[in-house]
């Protein structure tokens, strides 16, 4: 966040030579889902070799935010390893919270018309939950997403362009802010909101997981 400048192909080996120094009971990290299928498997390998290296009992979960409680479909990794001198027992995460679909997001009252002028002639017909590139001519346009009312927002991303699926507009700040569980007086300071968002871990996330960790490991 403009704090410095950072290597991100390398991040995740910074933070575990941190959990190596600070040696946490309980350490976390979280990472795309493309982390665990096809040639990035050798990379999550070694994460997870790193982790029982520096003395933690690790165990690796695909999560969707969509089940924990907030209406966005937001599947990531997580990393959670736990140290060995006060592993008990073996981490079970199985979220089944009631679905919330956009709708009950939807802010009705918003109705500018503020569509990106490249998808106006595209809007009408596209399919709630589909891309425009499904009706392009050439397939183009594959980010830009009309949101189903019926399910949970789509993935946020700082490079994902979302539009509402009833007023011809992109889907606003506050719908952004509940889809994401950020609190609504969040201060970004200066930096684009989604960018935020699509880089972060969705608060309630990881308090849900949080709060397992706390009632299973710590009793």
């Amino acid at each position: 966040e403009g704090q410095k400048m950072q290597r991100l192909d390398d991040l995740v080996f910074t933070y575990l030579n941190t959990i190596k120094i600070l040696r946490p009971k309980v350490a976390i990290l979280e990472n795309v889902k493309g982390l665990i299928s096809g040639n990035s498997k050798v990379y999550a390998k070694e994460i997870f070799n790193e982790f029982k290296s520096i003395g933690y009992k690790v165990k690796v979960f695909l999560l969707n935010s969509a089940t924990m409680g907030f209406p966005q479909m937001r599947e990531r990794v997580f990393f959670i390893g736990v140290r060995d001198d006060i592993y008990k027992r073996e981490l079970k995460l199985n979220f089944n919270d009631k679905i919330i679909p956009f709708k009950k997001i939807s802010d009705n009252g918003d109705v500018k018309e503020n569509l990106w002028p490249c998808t106006v002639k595209y809007w009408k017909d596209v399919i709630p939950g589909k891309s425009i590139s499904t009706i392009h001519p050439k397939g183009n346009l594959f980010n830009y997403v009309k949101v189903d009312p019926n399910k949970p927002c789509n993935t946020v991303t700082h490079r994902m362009r979302l539009m509402h699926y009833k007023i011809k507009r992109k889907i606003n700040f506050n719908e952004v802010i509940l889809a994401s569980s950020f609190p609504k007086d969040y201060n970004f300071g200066k930096v684009d909101t989604n960018f935020i968002m699509g880089m972060s871990v969705p608060p309630l996330m990881i308090a849900k997981i949080a709060e397992q960790i706390s009632k299973q490991i710590f009793n």
